[in-house]
This record gives structure tokens, sequence and C-alpha cells, in this order.
């Protein structure tokens, strides 16, 4: 099959906070970040006489807990893939034909040809498919795709590349939908 696509922001943010979910210790962390965060700005009010006098060692640790809440704001994986790919995504056109033999991508500055076993990882979003290579990542958005060719792509997905699913330490093919 052949496909034509350009990127948008929304295909790696969609990415980003899939592969974030796989990870349910880094949304841990800034859950309680967030937590740690707000217990410190409570607890000043909570520790004074009443809650006119709070605790004035407690309130000086306020600018602490600011900071706290704002490293898990700013570790949000849609606002670091807006960081990071915002500025590449600028209309550029690509072309891919996916077959049997793996995926074929080309760009006006590239020309990419991989077979499906150099795929380590898919990430599957609603709207895109990312399939990485070691620490190249290539996305596919599903607009690109008819609803024929989206099953076609998926099925050979299934077929041919292996997934690593971190959290149990396991292999196994794309589940079917």
């Amino acid at each position: 099959m052949e496909i034509q696509y350009s990127y948008k922001i929304e295909d790696f943010e969609e990415i980003a906070e899939v592969a974030d979910k796989l990870v349910p210790r880094r949304h841990a962390i800034r859950f309680g970040l967030v937590c740690v965060g707000v217990l410190l700005l409570i607890a000043p009010f909570l520790a004074g006489p009443d809650l006119g006098h709070p605790e004035p060692f407690l309130l000086g640790m306020s600018p602490f807990a600011f900071w706290l809440i704002a490293c898990a704001i700013v570790q949000n994986p849609r606002r670091v893939a807006r960081k990071y790919y915002a500025p590449e995504v600028d209309g550029t056109e690509y072309e891919a034909s996916i077959n049997e033999d793996g995926i074929t991508t080309k760009s006006p500055t590239s020309h990419a040809v991989l077979r499906w076993s150099a795929f380590s990882r898919v990430i599957h979003g609603l709207n895109a498919i990312a399939l990485v290579e070691k620490t190249v990542m290539f996305v596919f958005p599903r607009r690109a795709f008819s609803q024929e060719q989206w099953d076609e792509f998926l099925s050979l997905l299934r077929q041919h590349v292996t997934v690593w699913d971190a959290t149990s330490r396991t292999i196994f093919l794309l589940p079917p939908q």
C-alpha cells in the first residue's frame, strides 16, 4: 500500500502520552510531586494555632511547594512533545510504501528502507502509531490511511513486529482490536 502524509504536532503529543502511560512510574512521580506540593501549601495552616495564623516555618516552605508543582507540570508528556517536535512540524510531505517485506519512507531530504525485523517496539495510539527502530521513531498518522489500509497495516504489524512490554517483561505481538 502507498500512503502520503504530513505531520501534525498532535501526532507526536499522542505518541508521547501513550509512551508515558506505558511507564506508570513516571505518572506516579508527577502525581507525587503535586501531592507533596499541595500538602506543603496547606500544612502551615493546619499546623498553626488557627487558620488566620499559619506556622511561620512551614509558610516559608511555600516557594518549594510551588516549585514541586511546577516540576510536575513541566514534565507533562504533551508539553514535552510540543517543545521537542513543534519546530520540526513544517508541513513536509512524506510518502511510505508498506508491504510484506517492510516499510520504505521517502521525503524531500531522506529515503529509508526498513524490514519489519528492524522495529523493536510499537507505540499504538488512537490516531497514530509509532514504530521504534532502536533510537529512531517512525510515526504514521491514522489519517494517512483509508480504513481498509489501516486494518491491513495493523495486521502486518501483528504478523511481523514483536513488542517489548516493560511492565510484565514479556515479548508479545500487538493484541487484536
